[in-house]
C-alpha cells in the first residue's frame, strides 16, 4: 500500500493546485487593505502597492515572519526590498535581495506531492530558472505530528531501507540557522564530527557540507537547500503566506 502524505489543514489543497486560504490573519495597518480584498485607496505616504497582495508595501514588510537566529547578510551596494510570488492561489511574501537594480524573485511550481519554489530573478548572479536547483521544497505538514511528513519525504528517498530506519527528524540546533530549524540524522549520530563533515539520511538529509535544513510554518514542511555561499537572494526566514487579490 503506498503511504500518502498528511494533508493537515485546508491550504495543504495548493499541492493540487485546488483553492486554498492562507493560514492565520495578519494585522493590519491604518489605510491599507486587507490582505485579500481589493486594494483601497492610496497607501501612506504615496507608497507603491504590491500587484498580488494588494497590499502597501510598508504594510507588507510589518507582516513578514521572522524565524530567530541571526538577521542574514548581503553585499555592502545590496539591499533587501519586498517583493512576493504567487503560490497557488495565494501569495508569498518575503524579503529579496536588490543590487544594482536587480531585484531577486522567485517562481513557484505545484505538483501533486510537493512543490518547488526557484530563483526567477538572481541580484547576486547565481544561476536562475531551470538551470538552478529548488531553493525550496514544499509539502504537507500534519499539525499534530510536525516531524511526520518530513521523515517520510526523506526515507522515501533513500534506497537502503536499514538506512532509511535508523534516520529521524530532530532539531538541528546549528549556530547561524533558524531557531525552529530541523533536520533528519542518523538516530546514533554522533554529537562531533571529528572526522570532518559528514551527509546522513539521502539528498534531503543532514549535511555537513551545505545549509540544508526544514521547518514548519503556515501549515506545510518547508525544505531549504541553500548550499555553502554565505550571501542568499532571499531572506527565507521572511516568508509569509497572505491571500491573493488577484486571479
Amino acid at each position: 500500500m503506498t503511504k500518502k502524505f498528511l494533508f493537515g489543514s485546508a491550504c495543504s489543497a495548493f499541492l493540487l493546485l485546488q483553492a486554498c486560504s492562507a493560514g492565520e490573519p495578519v494585522a493590519q495597518m491604518a489605510g491599507d487593505a486587507p490582505a485579500g480584498s481589493a486594494p483601497a485607496g492610496e497607501c501612506r505616504n504615496g507608497g507603491d502597492r504590491l500587484a498580488l497582495s494588494g497590499l502597501c508595501k510598508d504594510a507588507a514588510i510589518a507582516m513578514l515572519n521572522t524565524a530567530g537566529g541571526p538577521d542574514p547578510v548581503l553585499p555592502d551596494e545590496c539591499s533587501w526590498e519586498i517583493q512576493e510570488t504567487r503560490f497557488a492561489i495565494d501569495v508569498l511574501l518575503y524579503r529579496a535581495a536588490s543590487c544594482d537594480g536587480t531585484t531577486a524573485k522567485l517562481s513557484f511550481a505545484g505538483g501533486a506531492q510537493q512543490a518547488e519554489l526557484r530563483l526567477e530573478e538572481s541580484a547576486l548572479g547565481w544561476p536562475t530558472g531551470e538551470e538552478s536547483e529548488p531553493l525550496i521544497r514544499v509539502i504537507s505538514a500534519d499539525p499534530e505530528a510536525p516531524y511526520a511528513n518530513i521523515e517520510f519525504y526523506v526515507k522515501n528517498a533513500i534506497e537502503d531501507p536499514v538506512e532509511a530506519a535508523n534516520c529521524a527528524a530532530r532539531p538541528a540546533n546549528i549556530d547561524g540557522w533558524p531557531d525552529d530549524a530541523i533536520v533528519v540524522d542518523e538516530k546514533d549520530a554522533p554529537e562531533f564530527d571529528l572526522d570532518g563533515p559528514r551527509s546522513a539520511c539521502g539528498p534531503f538529509g543532514f549535511s555537513g557540507d551545505e545549509t540544508r535544513y526544514w521547518r514548519v510554518f503556515n501549515d506545510f514542511s518547508w525544505l531549504f537547500s541553500l548550499g555553502q555561499d554565505l550571501y542568499q537572494d532571499i531572506d527565507v526566514g521572511s516568508l509569509t503566506l497572505v491571500p491573493s487579490v488577484t486571479e
